[in-house]
């Protein structure tokens, strides 16, 4: 004996998993805004250190080393330790010290990782598969705490 699948039954089958995506939807929504509100929390906790240093260099010293309790923001606002910065010591100097030793130092590791890349990529050499494991592992092991 066949099963036939009546109107009614049809109707029926297609009410429920209306409803089934209805509620899997609902809790897609849910999930990614829970996802978002701890990315949020994540970000804000992140990032106010940096906007509180920013907030801090405004302040004159003598209202720095005045706060008991840390103030948000500052009641006048002073350039007065960026001048002080850059004009006692040479700042301009060590910042393009800086940016000339990060573009160099970028280009060659570029460089480099291209020429590797292509030679794991489409040269057969000896030992291919072992260099390649050994990069693996050295990636995985690595230990970039400086703070010993």
């Amino acid at each position: 004996m066949e099963n036939k699948i009546t109107p009614t039954n049809d109707n029926f089958e297609k009410g429920f998993v209306q409803k089934e995506m209805k509620a899997y939807k609902r809790i897609r929504i849910i999930k990614f805004i829970i996802i978002y509100i701890f990315l949020a929390f994540w970000a804000i906790m992140v990032l106010f250190p940096f906007f509180y240093m920013v907030l801090t260099s405004f302040k004159s010293l003598g209202e720095y080393n005045a706060e008991s309790i840390p103030k948000l923001y500052s009641s006048a606002p002073t350039f007065e330790n960026y001048v002080t910065a850059f004009t006692s010591v040479n700042m301009f100097r060590y910042m393009l010290n800086t940016v000339v030793y990060a573009l160099t130092t970028t280009f060659l590791m570029v460089i480099v990782c291209i020429l590797a890349a292509f030679a794991f990529a489409r040269l057969n050499f000896r030992f291919k598969n072992c260099y390649r494991w050994w990069n693996n592992v050295s990636n995985l092991l690595s230990n970039d705490d400086d703070s010993k």
